[in-house]
């Protein structure tokens, strides 16, 4: 989303750059090598591990010097360091985007990272949700200064795939052969229903139903998932890839893409499944009903329910109409309305909103 902004912005005549912030010693992230293949600036940034305010304090005074006009955050380091910490002497005007939420322990690093940044959002000149039910909106203090711009896709959505894609389509033709092939492309974490899914597929497997699923992604919780495939007897049936660069590039693959999500704002991978032209059934969760309009372009389940997910999987894969329907109404909806263009172009009142605010004061 972020590098796609980007580079709709140029056509705007809104230059921008990448600062890619990470802990000393880290390795190449995969935004970074992105956005040299892109052709987009990046400005590696690395920070000794935790919140170096001292460092961040010398990069804001480096951006002061280079006349940058506006700092978008799009996650909680940028939040806390330039908002939280920074923001009594910040002189350049900062927004931020909440995407969306890790479920964390109560006590863990990432649950206080967390309620820090929600602190930050007070020091924010414009906080933009991409759910209409996000956070954002719930919070008195921030409604003045709080909006919503959904998501948006670079339309065509798909480009070649690298030679790491092309071994990863093959795993998953070797798993699904001629089943159909339902697909997450998912961190592995609490809030994305991953064991939902898993139940629904032994439902599905118990029916007699002899369908494979793929699982794109990486995260904490993989040790536990990989439990419960093997409780559930789903070693044939599941196959989880692990991280895959540009996993959306793989979407062609899919028969369906499964979105049982427990928390989300507006999934990209939804926007990208709907223009791919692949059915997609997915919890009523953030701005997914919306996007989906209560069902005419997506199959909709209510979050935890295993068995109106296995249900709704069963009803894409066996009614050909229903399922030519419902894809026909998402390419439609989101050619129209979610494109990074028209997201882009909210973007861009917004920017010349806050520098003209900030020149006038």
């Amino acid at each position: 989303m972020l590098m796609s902004l980007i580079e709709a912005h140029r056509t705007l005549g809104i230059s921008g750059e990448v600062a890619s912030m990470a802990a000393r010693n880290d390795a190449e992230r995969p935004i970074e090598t992105e956005c040299d293949r892109r052709g987009i600036p990046c400005r590696r940034i690395r920070f000794s591990p935790g919140i170096n305010i001292l460092a961040a304090r010398r990069l804001l005074k480096g951006f002061e010097r280079e006349g940058v006009d506006l700092l978008h955050g799009h996650g909680y380091k940028p939040d806390i360091l330039f908002g939280m910490c920074l923001g009594g002497i910040r002189r350049i005007p900062m927004l931020t985007t909440v995407h969306g939420w890790t479920e964390t322990g109560c006590w863990s690093k990432m649950a206080l990272y967390q309620v820090a940044d929600r602190i930050s959002w007070g020091w924010m000149d414009r906080v933009v949700a991409v759910a209409d039910n996000s956070p954002v909106h719930k919070w008195r203090r921030l409604r003045p200064n709080a909006t919503t711009i959904e998501n948006g896709i670079m339309l065509p959505a798909a480009n070649g795939l690298s030679a790491s894609g092309l071994a990863v389509a093959e795993r998953i033709q070797h798993r699904c052969g001629r089943r159909p092939c339902i697909g997450m492309i998912a961190r592995l974490s609490h809030e994305k229903g991953i064991d939902i899914m898993l139940s629904a597929m032994s439902r599905l497997q118990r029916q007699g139903k002899d369908y494979a699923l793929v699982i794109l992604g990486e995260g904490q919780l993989r040790g536990r998932i990989e439990q419960q495939i093997e409780d559930y007897g789903l070693g044939e049936h599941v196959l989880l890839t692990g991280y895959v660069e540009n996993a959306s590039q793989l979407m062609f693959r899919l028969d369906l893409l499964a979105i049982p999500s427990r928390t989300e704002g507006l999934p990209m991978t939804l926007l990208e499944a709907m223009a791919s032209r692949v059915p997609v059934i997915a919890s009523r969760v953030g701005q997914i009903p919306l996007v989906l309009k209560n069902g005419e372009c997506g199959h909709l389940i209510d979050p935890g329910d295993d068995r109106g997910l296995a249900d709704g999987i069963t009803r894409i894969v066996e009614e050909r109409q229903y399922r030519d329907g419902l894809v026909a109404n998402a390419s439609r909806r989101v050619m129209a309305e979610y494109s990074i263009t028209r997201a882009a172009g909210k973007y861009s009142n917004l920017y010349r909103e806050l520098v003209g605010h900030a020149l006038n004061g």
